[in-house]
């Protein structure tokens, strides 16, 4: 079946997320749809992902380390991801190192955790008290969390680890070298 959606003209501009419900009479119940997207005006102008790229206006890195998934050449992503920019949360309050990092699709993730080491080779330590839990409900999030237990001139290495809803860890990242200030 198609369903055709019908947007307000006063409709702004951007994502559009939510649910449509449609009647099943021969089952009397109501089946619910998720329906996302991006409204874009008429007036928009839109560059291919590859000029995007080369002019810098989109893309790249939001924060020292990103999912893999976030790492293709994906224009919706892109969209997203230049949407997003204007509601980054403010950096958390501090002067040691900031990490950053994009997730997209964690439905299944629960949240994150942030493991420290003096070297790259470990022994890694869990450095944050409580699990960074996951918002799970956006296409991306951006996270942001601050390392106030650092020596100023030491380099350390950190990952960000994730913990499934099922239980399950993984690595998001790779170790990373960050140089405290």
């Amino acid at each position: 079946k198609l369903l055709r959606v019908t947007l307000s003209d006063n409709q702004r501009a951007g994502v559009i997320s939510g649910y449509v419900n449609v009647e099943l009479p021969e089952f009397k119940r109501q089946l619910p749809i998720g329906v996302q997207g991006l409204l874009i005006k008429g007036d928009t102008k839109i560059k291919t992902l590859n000029k995007a790229k080369d002019e810098k206006a989109v893309g790249g890195t939001i924060g020292w380390a990103e999912s893999k998934a976030t790492q293709s050449d994906d224009l919706g992503l892109a969209l997203r991801r230049a949407i997003k920019k204007s509601e980054i949360e403010p950096e958390p309050p501090g002067h040691g190192p900031l990490l950053k990092w994009n997730v997209v699709h964690e439905e299944l993730i629960y949240g994150y955790v942030v493991y420290r080491s003096d070297s790259e080779s470990g022994p890694y330590l869990r450095v944050n008290p409580d699990i960074i839990r996951s918002k799970g409900d956006d296409p991306e999030s951006t996270y942001q969390w601050r390392d106030n237990n650092t020596e100023g001139g030491k380099a350390y290495w950190y990952y960000i680890g994730l913990l499934k809803n099922n239980g399950t860890r993984q690595n998001l990242s790779d170790p990373q070298k960050v140089v405290a200030k």
